[in-house]
């Protein structure tokens, strides 16, 4: 998807909006689940922010059911 540099960016927003959510207290880490988060083209975009990752994290666990509505 991108040179080194791009996929280290994705991966940096993607770990940082997983500990946000974890501080929020969404329980997450209350269940043994293993995630795998894959970086869709969306991530290596220069104006991608870890606030529009975050949203769609929540979204995702929200839909999956591991956890509930986090405002």
């Amino acid at each position: 998807m991108g040179g080194a540099v791009l996929r280290n960016r994705a991966r940096r927003i993607i770990r940082e909006a997983y500990r946000t959510l974890v501080k929020e207290g969404s329980g997450i880490n209350d269940k043994p689940y293993y995630f795998v988060f894959v970086a869709r083209k969306k991530c290596f975009l220069k104006n991608t922010r870890m606030q529009d990752v975050l949203v769609d994290m929540k979204n995702a666990f929200v839909e999956l059911g591991i956890t509930e509505e986090i405002e």
